[in-house]
């Protein structure tokens, strides 16, 4: 439920700024993101990730690329995984470059995450298919579309 309104509120802060106040948000949060460290910086790296969530303008895949390797540094393994989710998104329906997509899933798999959040590796899962289906390797988007049913199916048992 938390995700859910938090990515409302970005989505809808994100939507109501005009672009120079969008601007001056993103170098706002670049930054200040430059003088923290560990949590705090990690939690305004997903601040500045939700916000520019699927916009090529402020290089949407590097900023999140970078919130995600932050957050498995410091072991925050479902912000990775929510961080993961939407860079496959973004690749596979946004920026029409699947196989990056299922680059960013190939290396999710190399990592030990042991995370019990079904619902957000139901969506991880969806999000690879995508990028499996959209780069026309249709075996493996069955196979990772099997598992995220079976991640949301476990959500609600």
């Amino acid at each position: 439920m938390c995700y859910y309104v938090n990515l409302f509120f970005a989505q809808t802060k994100s939507n109501d700024l005009t672009k120079e106040s969008l601007d001056q948000k993103v170098n706002e949060l670049k930054q200040k993101i430059e003088s923290s460290k560990e949590g705090k910086r990690l939690k305004l790296l997903d601040s500045l990730s939700w916000l520019v969530n699927n916009k090529t303008k402020y290089s949407f895949d590097s900023i999140a690329k970078i919130t995600i390797d932050y957050a498995y540094e410091l072991d925050s393994i479902n912000m990775a995984l929510r961080h993961t989710s939407n860079l496959m998104f973004y690749y596979a329906n946004r920026a029409s470059n699947a196989q990056a997509g299922v680059k960013v899933f190939e290396d999710f798999k190399t990592k030990n995450t042991n995370s019990k959040d079904y619902d957000l590796l139901g969506r991880l899962y969806t999000n690879a298919a995508d990028s499996y289906y959209f780069s026309g390797k249709t075996n493996e988007s069955l196979t990772a579309f099997t598992v995220a049913i079976t991640h949301r199916l476990i959500t609600f048992y």
